[in-house]
């Protein structure tokens, strides 16, 4: 993916809610490139498991291998997507595998009860 005006990138852990075999989807606004680190939460271990070459596929042209994951584990996910011209998005969904595809950008993506960032530090008042 050569960015020819702008890249974006999204990432958080992912904890899922249930145990099971995950299907992840994108769609985006230029292409997009979809990490996954299937045994823990750290970027080192990303792997590509999905990319979209072209823009504006729907999710269910973009669905990737099941993956299995232990629900409350953290696991690395992160997106990239590239902006060339025009209207610019990115989007990632998961499913267990045997669920419908997700059809909606604004009610199918991934939830922020699956994305747990870790707290941060209280902040300090120097006077």
């Amino acid at each position: 993916m050569t960015p020819t005006r702008a890249t974006e990138r999204g990432c958080a852990p992912l904890h899922p809610p249930t145990s099971g075999n995950w299907v992840f989807y994108i769609r985006s606004d230029d292409s997009s490139i979809l990490y996954f680190n299937p045994t823990g939460p750290n970027a080192a271990g990303k792997v590509i498991i999905q990319e979209e070459t072209g823009c504006c596929n729907a999710f269910a042209g973009h669905t990737t291998a099941p993956q299995a994951l232990v629900a409350g584990q953290g696991y690395y996910i992160e997106m990239l997507y590239k902006e060339g011209t025009g209207g610019d998005y990115g989007f990632t969904a998961a499913r267990l595998f045997g669920q419908p595809a997700p059809t909606s950008d604004t009610a199918d993506p991934i939830p922020g009860s699956m994305m747990v960032l870790a707290p941060r530090p209280a902040a300090s008042v120097v006077r």
